[in-house]
């Protein structure tokens, strides 16, 4: 009976387990299944703010190979298929405007050079956001600035000033609006209507027939100062007829270079509401191949030690460690030799002296033999006078009786009764 009942908690804990882990998996799916811990404008994202709806519906057309990019931009050329840029589009949904190491903005005018085309769509940032993002700079600059102060001031000599070499992260630092030119302003507010809690205007297109005319625009971002390369493919003009640029292009080697100042006609509330696919087809020209850059938006790839697995093929040795530390955690869990009884001091105290005597008896010879061979050793023991009292009579009826198989008892008692029966003789005296 304790057997089943643990068996029965056995089975109820294991049941148990399996729903708990089904329940946690399940919310894992609803959670991440709308991407929502990926940055905004991530191709991971369902929600409006994500791009997963455009990343799928250039997955659904033919004769196009849509990845998205998970390596440092430096590696961008590397990106099958192999060579360079050639018929190939990045795209950098999101992006900001913050300095690039210089090997990576190399590495795009390279892509770009050899053919490719590299589209940047900045998030759509105000005067006061950029404001808040130097302020918080300066704060975390103060606070980094404030120790070595007062680490200086405890100090009776003041340390002689050197010069200190700059360091090379900071000195591999550019800009993309130098190594383009282009400038980044913000405009004042030209004429808007609020739409679901954000402002919204239209731009209008500069000279490309083959676009719509009109778009919706939600950011306050513009470029000027454009080199002569540039061109402007949308733009607002202020109340005073400047011209605002929010969708650039320029040749750049065998490619091309295109900026946005807004992110959302790309993302999934604009592809639900405010779809414009001439625009969108634009943006991805006439490659073949579409790389979605997560890596600027914190999604990047990192080697560790299954990409290792993985190359070199080692599915088999890790496997076997596998099965190793299972059969290790079976080993000392239980073990292999039946379990020993457990014997408490009062039982063992009542044990007779013979209990180790019927112990071996009953392990080493068969129930229905017993008897027999009781009695092969007990006639082996009787002396010349007590074997002549045992009749011929008295050995057939006893072998008679061990054939029997009646009960070792009962045929035990019947046994004694014959031999009662026998008349002792007296020893022959000289």
């Amino acid at each position: 009976m304790p057997r089943r009942t643990n068996a029965a908690l056995i089975a109820a804990m294991v049941v148990a387990a399996a729903v708990f882990c089904g329940i946690i998996a399940e919310l894992m799916l609803v959670r991440f299944g709308a991407g929502k811990d990926f940055p905004p404008y991530s191709t991971w994202r369902s929600d409006p703010l994500g791009a997963k709806a455009l990343y799928t519906a250039f997955q659904n057309q033919p004769n196009l190979t849509v990845q998205r990019f998970l390596r440092r931009v430096k590696e961008i050329g590397e990106a099958p298929p192999a060579g360079q840029g050639a018929g190939k589009t990045v795209l950098f949904l999101g992006a900001t405007d913050s300095p690039d190491q210089r090997q990576d903005i190399e590495a795009l005018n390279q892509f770009a050079s050899s053919g490719g085309r590299v589209v940047v769509a900045f998030y759509p940032t105000t005067p006061e956001d950029e404001e808040a993002k130097d302020e918080e700079a300066e704060q975390r600059a103060e606070k980094a600035r404030q120790p070595a102060e007062k680490a200086r001031q405890g100090r009776k000599t003041p340390p002689k000033e050197k010069s200190e070499p700059e360091a090379p992260w900071q000195a591999d630092i550019v800009n993309i609006t130098d190594v383009w030119k282009f400038r980044i302003a913000y405009s004042d507010r030209p004429e808007t209507q609020i739409k679901r809690g954000f402002i919204q205007f239209n731009v209008q297109n500069d000279g490309y027939p083959a676009l719509a005319p009109i778009l919706p625009w939600h950011s306050r971002m513009y470029f000027n100062e454009l080199a002569g390369e540039w061109k402007t493919v949308y733009a607002w003009r202020n109340k005073d007829g400047d011209l605002r640029s929010v969708v650039i292009e320029r040749p750049w080697g065998s490619g091309t270079l295109v900026l946005c100042s807004d992110t959302y006609l790309l993302s999934n509330e604009a592809m639900q509401t405010d779809r414009h696919p001439d625009f969108l087809a634009w943006l991805a020209g006439p490659s073949t191949t579409l790389l979605f850059d997560e890596a600027h938006l914190g999604t990047a790839y990192r080697s560790g030690v299954m990409e290792l697995v993985r190359k070199y093929r080692l599915h088999g040795i890790v496997f076997t460690l596998l099965a190793v530390a299972l059969l290790f955690v079976w080993k000392n869990a239980t073990s292999l030799a039946p379990r020993r009884q457990v014997v408490s001091p009062e039982t063992r105290a009542r044990t007779t002296e013979g209990a180790p005597l019927a112990n071996l008896l009953r392990r080493h010879i068969p129930p229905a033999k017993l008897l027999r061979a009781c009695m092969d050793e007990w006639s082996k023991d009787l002396s010349g006078t007590q074997a002549a009292s045992v009749t011929a009579d008295h050995r057939e009826r006893i072998d008679g009786m061990l054939d029997s198989g009646a009960h070792i008892a009962q045929t035990y008692a019947t046994i004694c009764k014959v031999l009662a029966e026998r008349k002792p003789q007296r020893e022959r005296t000289d």
